[in-house]
């Protein structure tokens, strides 16, 4: 078992220049997190939730929903083995934009690997206007 959590000692803090699209993350929602009405604050790109947490079973199939605020790219990476480095083998949701996902929740299916470590393991959740690299790490200025 894994237990999951937004945390910022990953690799780097993503840096996303303000924008005015409405391109914010207004909700996830996975096993015990349910972190839902984030505050639609298109000025904030990056938030710690490192106090959340839920465990997921390895081999199990799991749904996770994001809310986003208009038709923009959404991703989740989990760093499965726990090398603070958010590998692109480790992004288990990627949607492209759509006008039809305007204020919606999405939801996502994926595994978790068998061959995942077990204990703490970090996840991001990203959005991003279309257009822009759907990274992990991404800087914008």
């Amino acid at each position: 078992m894994i237990a999951l959590h937004f945390n910022v000692d990953a690799q780097c803090l993503p840096v996303f220049a303000p924008n005015t699209f409405y391109c914010f993350i207004d909700g996830v929602k996975i096993g015990d997190i349910d972190n839902q009405n984030l505050g639609k604050d298109p000025f904030l790109s990056y938030a710690d939730f490192s106090n959340l947490t839920t465990d997921l079973v390895l081999g199990s199939t799991q749904t996770i929903e994001i809310g986003i605020g208009s038709f923009h790219e959404v991703a989740v990476y989990i760093d499965y083995n726990q090398d603070n480095i958010y590998d692109a083998s480790e992004r288990v949701v990627f949607h492209p934009t759509s006008w039809a996902d305007w204020d919606s929740k999405l939801n996502f299916q994926f595994t978790v690997p068998s061959s995942a470590l077990t204990g703490s393991t970090n996840m991001r959740v990203i959005v991003v206007e279309d257009g822009f690299p759907i990274e992990p790490c991404y800087f914008e200025d």
